[in-house]
């Protein structure tokens, strides 16, 4: 319908006549017919009268005068007449105009309401009894929806009644028969069918005027109500929806309870689902796995309308559903639509649902614990359109199920491994399983033993479970308060309670348990323990058969430690003199004769040297005792002097050896050079020993691990006499030969490859040997080692001169002060000597010295008790240099000796060169201090936390020398460079450390000095040295605290060494 815009459409269409030109003309009118009528009937009348009394008809002269008079009477009262009708005639046109004017402005007010109130309509519908009702007005903008115009309204008013849906005709109709009846105000929804063949919802209110002729006035409004009904029918929807799935979870929380049975349990919830949604039919298919669906094991629960024939089951291979519906499914997604839209007509697919009628189908995906087990499927016998909030209730309805499924599946999984183990435990040969509940009334009982409990400790079951003092008085009295204990521990920090428990037998006899549970607590705050007990008795007696063995073998170690001590002691000390002596007769004039006896005495106090230095570090080696050094040196020249050691006796010979060094070989790592070289020169030695004619030849190469790791490969080939297989098998055997002709041959203690075999697994390598009879032989052993730059020479120009220095030697044995004080003298110090610790500390304390040789074993006062009286004398005196003389030279020696104050070290035999490098560093010290203008000052010593006092409290925590040098190298003139490795310190310096924590908290110690040893190699390559020594001290610690203590500081440090990093890039 359309309305006129310009203005709304008058109750009244016909127009009213001039009231004063119809007046007028009908006064016209009359006054001619009244003077027509005077003018002929009263002549007549008088004409009549006066003949009438001429004849004498006095009666009729009276009627005919009373005739006149009244013809008379009736103009004048004609006049009158037509004055008052005038008067009445201007009142009434006067109360027209008015209530026509009212009228119009109730009209232009309507029409205004209209057009201001957007889709509502206004309306007036006048009905007679009997007869259809019509509009007698239309307003508003809601017009527009129906479609139909004004004139068509007005001309038809049944067009506007065929646009309301069939459905709903009859409905509005009896609504409107019972408001009339009712006499009250008609309200009613319908639905319209739109013109572009929507359905629209559309609310009807009319106020009712019944009037006296019958006839009824409706007065109303109809406005759209779509997206209202739209909203109170998803309201109600969803309410059923929710008390749908609130019906569910009851059933399956109440029924599923312990059901033996899931099925019918599925069931009911299938038809509440069904009944909410208004479905014929719900199917769930379930399969065992992903890979059974379509496939076996299929299980189906259905519910379908009663009027329904039974479901005929079409097999369908999975080959059948169309690939994208099978992927959409399996990635957990509904598929809804017209099942000839869905699957291809004619396919057994479609064959299964249309030969049971159906036409729409939802199906939805079915996980159980999160794994695709089948489907929930929901069909139609017509077209259905799934809206959201219809999958969405069924897919939570399908979550219920599964979720009831997986637990019910769980709990008889539970149920079965309950009887499995209630089995097992009952059959366990050597222990039993018990459940222990420790009430919140501090009351201790067992819920559960199994029989396992009366072989081993000879209490029944249900004694056990009866009286728990009947368990716990089997243990033994002495045990029972440590048990108690333990378990008030693990209940306080809910942790692990294992015990090994000694229990007394019926019988008398003594046995072990081993009780391993773990607390945990109920919803009533009791704690449970599920635990595990385990005979060990004979486990125990073989431990302690075991433990009095090791004890044994400590004893036996530590005897044979001290044996070494003191044989190394005791054979050093008079080897001392025989090569010290030897060495001051090499420097006099001797005759021929002469200078081969002091040759061959030096010759053979070198090699029962070196046979003693072998049995040493193989010692350690054995007692885990030898730490590798971390310091930066040159590969190839540690290579060619290896070489170069061995290539006089090989020229001797006749055998020609060779070095070959590859360009991959870095130049500069950090390591342990005295180890790696003590390698090199056990196989080169032994390799020109076994090789008679031919050539020796070294090979090295290297291959990077990652940025800051080269993995060095060093291949040693001889063409000597070779080994047989069974050779080859004791080859790394300590004390063994080849065979025992060998031994008698060539001489030798056969330790140099069973030490160079530990010490390449020390360095986290491995040796290979390859070797034939008579073909030479090969090996070749490959090591990692971090990168890193040589630390630039002291910046002075002239290395400092050795002048005479006065120097006090503390040495018990006569023949070691002779040999000493001979050394010293001869190339110009002063010397004093005394014998014992005392002595020297009374020396120091009187004299000033530059140096002290101090023997560590002395009678009475010792060598390190008597520096640690000296160092405690501080500023009193002049602190000397104090430099460690010892004949043990085990593991260990040298730091404890640092760590009592000492300088320096040196083993015995001590040699001359020795002494001279030595004292070159006692003088290098002394120079400094008198350029600072100090005195001597005490060596520091560090504590755990590394904090230093004494002379490394003020060491420099970067060799800057080290970072220019590897500016030089990276790009000289671009800074930019640096700062880029600075940028890549800042980045993965964290990650190490994090990993050194890591390591600490993991209390993995081999994990922790490989990640320290690396750090190391690392900050030596950028002249960390601060750090770099953190890192060592980290990597040959014993004792996690320690660790924990010295990663602390290593982080402070970093902070610091960061801090100057960034000051100067």
């Amino acid at each position: 319908m359309t309305t006129h815009p310009e203005s709304p459409p008058s109750p009244n269409p016909a127009p009213l006549p001039d009231d004063d030109e119809t007046l007028a003309r009908n006064q016209r009118i009359f006054g001619r017919t009244f003077r027509t009528l005077l003018l002929l009937g009263l002549p007549l009348a008088l004409l009549g009268a006066i003949s009438s009394l001429w004849r004498g008809q006095w009666l009729i002269a009276l009627a005919l005068l009373a005739v006149a008079l009244l013809a008379v009477w009736l103009g004048m009262a004609a006049r009158a007449l037509i004055a008052a009708y005038r008067r009445t005639l201007e009142m009434t046109r006067t109360v027209i105009v008015a209530r026509s004017q009212a009228l119009h402005e109730r009209d232009q007010l309507l029409y205004d309401i209209g057009e201001a109130m957007p889709d509502v309509l206004i309306y007036q519908t006048e009905a007679w009894p009997g007869k259809p009702s019509r509009y007698t007005y239309i307003g508003g903008t809601g017009g527009e929806r129906w479609g139909v115009t004004l004139a068509q309204a007005y001309a038809d008013p049944m067009l506007i009644w065929a646009r309301i849906h069939p459905e709903d005709r009859l409905t509005f109709h009896q609504a409107i028969q019972e408001a009339n009846e009712d006499r009250r105000v008609l309200e009613h929804e319908l639905r319209i069918c739109m013109p572009d063949g929507s359905t629209r919802w559309s609310f009807f209110r009319s106020m009712p005027q019944f009037l006296p002729d019958g006839r009824i006035i409706r007065s109303g409004i109809e406005f759209d109500i779509t997206e209202r009904k739209a909203a109170d029918l998803a309201l109600a929807e969803q309410l059923r929806y929710s008390e749908a799935l609130a019906s569910c979870s009851r059933t399956l929380l109440v029924e599923g309870a312990n059901t033996p049975d899931w099925k019918h349990v599925v069931a009911q919830v299938l038809a509440t689902l069904r009944a909410a949604v208004g479905c014929t039919r719900f199917a769930l298919r379930l399969y065992p796995s992903p890979n059974d669906i379509l496939r076996s094991g299929e299980i189906i629960v259905e519910d379908q309308s009663p009027d329904l024939p039974p479901f005929q089951n079409i097999p369908v291979a999975v080959e059948d559903v169309p690939s994208v519906l099978r992927d959409a499914i399996a990635r957990g997604e509904p598929i809804a639509g017209q099942i000839d839209n869905l699957l291809l007509v004619g396919s057994p697919a479609h064959t299964h649902f249309a030969a049971n009628g159906i036409r729409s189908l939802l199906m939805i995906p079915a996980y159980v614990g999160r794994i695709w087990r089948g489907h929930l499927s929901a069909s139609e016998q017509f077209d259905r359109s799934w809206n959201k909030p219809t999958v969405a209730m069924l897919r939570t309805g399908l979550e219920m199920i599964t979720a009831f499924l997986w637990h019910w599946e769980m709990t008889s999984a539970l149920r079965a491994r309950e009887a499995q183990l209630r089995a097992l435990g009952d059959n366990l040969p050597n222990g039993f399983i018990y459940q222990m509940r420790y009430n919140a009334d501090g009351q201790l009982v067992f819920t559960y033993l199994s029989g396992g409990v009366t072989s081993i400790l000879g209490v029944a079951v249900e004694d056990g479970l009866r009286d728990t003092q009947a368990i716990y008085g089997r243990i033994a009295l002495a045990e029972q308060a440590r048990v108690a204990i333990a378990e008030q521990q693990s209940i306080a920090s809910m942790s692990m309670f294992a015990e090994v428990v000694q229990h007394i037998l019926p019988d008398g006899e003594t046995g072990w348990l081993y009780l391993c549970s773990r607390p945990r607590l109920t919803a009533e705050g009791a704690a449970v323990w599920d635990g595990l007990a385990i005979d060990i008795t004979e486990r125990q007696r073989a431990a302690e058969e075991l433990a009095q063995a090791r004890d044994a073998a400590e004893a036996a170690a530590r005897a044979k430690s001290a044996f070494l001590a003191s044989m190394s002691h005791e054979i050093r000390t008079p080897l001392n003199a025989v090569i010290g002596m030897a060495a001051l007769l090499e420097e006099t004039p001797l005759s021929d004769e002469q200078r081969v006896f002091v040759d061959t005495i030096s010759t053979g106090g070198l090699a029962l040297l070196s046979v003693i230095n072998d049995i040493l570090d193989f010692s350690r080696i054995e007692s885990g005792h030898v730490e590798l050094a971390c310091e930066p040196f040159d590969v190839p020249a540690c290579l060619a002097s290896a070489v170069e050691l061995v290539a006089h006796t090989a020229r001797q010979k006749g055998l020609s050896i060779s070095r070959i060094c590859e360009p991959t070989v870095p130049q500069i790592v950090a390591g342990d050079e005295g180890r790696l070289r003590q390698v090199l020169l056990n196989l080169l030695s032994n390799a020109v020993k076994f090789t008679e004619r031919g050539e020796v030849v070294l090979q090295a190469s290297a291959t990077a691990q990652d940025d800051c790791t080269a993995l060095l490969t060093v291949s040693l080939r001889d063409t000597g006499i070779g080994m047989t297989p069974e050779q080859l098998e004791r080859i790394f055997t300590p004390f063994v030969q080849a065979e025992i002709t060998t031994a008698r041959h060539y001489g030798g203690t056969g330790l140099g490859l069973a030490i160079s075999q530990q010490l390449i697994k020390l360095m986290g390598g491995g040796i290979e040997v390859i070797s034939a009879p008579g073909s030479g032989s090969s090996f070749s052993f490959s090591i990692p080692l971090p990168l890193a730059s040589m630390p630039a020479p002291a910046r002075s120009a002239a290395p400092t001169a050795i002048g005479p220095l006065h120097i006090l030697v503390a040495e018990d044995n006569p023949v070691n002060q002779e040999v000493i004080r001979r050394m010293l003298e001869s190339i110009g110090h002063t010397v004093m000597l005394v014998a014992e610790g005392n002595a020297a500390v009374d020396a120091v304390a009187r004299h000033s010295y530059d140096a002290v040789l101090m023997d560590v074993q002395m009678p009475e006062l010792d060598g390190e008790a008597a520096t640690q009286q000296i160092r405690r004398l501080g500023a009193k005196i002049a602190q000397p240099w104090i430099i460690a003389l010892t004949a043990e030279a085990l593991a260990g020696d040298r730091e404890r000796f640092l760590r009592a104050g000492m300088d320096d070290y040196l083993s015995k035999p001590v040699r001359p060169a020795e002494i001279q490098r030595a004292l070159a560093r006692a003088a290098e010290r002394i120079a400094s201090q008198a350029q600072d203008g100090t005195s001597a000052q005490p060596r520091a010593s560090n504590d755990l936390n590394g904090q230093a006092v004494g002379a490394d409290a003020a060491e420099e925590l970067i060799v800057w020398a080290a970072l220019d040098d590897l500016h030089t190298t990276l790009g000289l003139g671009e800074p930019e460079t640096t700062a880029t490795i600075i940028r890549l310190f800042d980045k993965v310096l964290p990650t190490q450390l994090e990993a050194i924590t890591a390591a600490i908290e993991a209390q993995h110690m081999a994990r922790l000095r490989t990640t320290a040893h690396r750090l190391c190699g690392g900050c030596l390559q950028l002249g960390a040295q601060a750090m770099a020594r953190l890192c060592r001290r980290i990597e040959h610690t014993e004792n996690m605290e320690d660790g924990r203590a010295l990663e602390a500081h290593l982080r402070v440090c970093y902070t610091q060494t960061a801090a100057l990093f960034h000051q100067r890039y």
